[in-house]
């Protein structure tokens, strides 16, 4: 995979139709999701030359937060429509990965089976949906 669009079309082949309307889609009129794919176009890499990338450090801190490189893992509900471990075969990635993962409200694993799926010192960020009713919310 040279770029997203690559990696978009590997992660198409491995998953339903379901999953894959679900996962490329954006919430009500979609600005966010168009804006976000046209942001990608404008990430260039810079080459160098006669540099040595022998040993390359992408490590950073995101939010406090150290991680090993600038990305996290999205709050994305309905895990189990692409593994049938959901949300915790991430939490497992991410912990793997060194990078931050950012559990979803309407996750189809619970709090506790992605806690449970956590690492030690591991770092997980929460989506949280305030309802109005706030005692629901707590």
């Amino acid at each position: 995979m040279v770029n997203i669009w690559d990696l978009e079309a590997v992660a198409k082949s491995q998953v339903g139709k379901e999953a894959w309307d679900y996962l490329n889609s954006g919430g009500d009129d979609e600005i966010t999701f168009r804006e976000n794919h046209v942001a990608f176009t404008r990430i260039w890499m810079l080459p160098r030359v006669l540099i040595n990338v022998d040993k390359i450090d992408f490590s950073c801190e995101m939010l406090g937060q150290k991680c090993s490189f600038p990305i996290y893992i999205t709050a994305t509900a309905l895990g189990r429509l692409y593994h049938e471990d959901g949300e915790m075969c991430l939490t497992k990635a991410a912990h793997a990965k060194g990078i931050i993962q950012m559990c979803p409200t309407l996750a189809s694993c619970t709090m506790d089976e992605m806690l449970s799926a956590k690492s030690p010192g591991q770092p997980q960020w929460w989506q949280l949906y305030v309802n109005a009713d706030r005692e629901l919310t707590k």
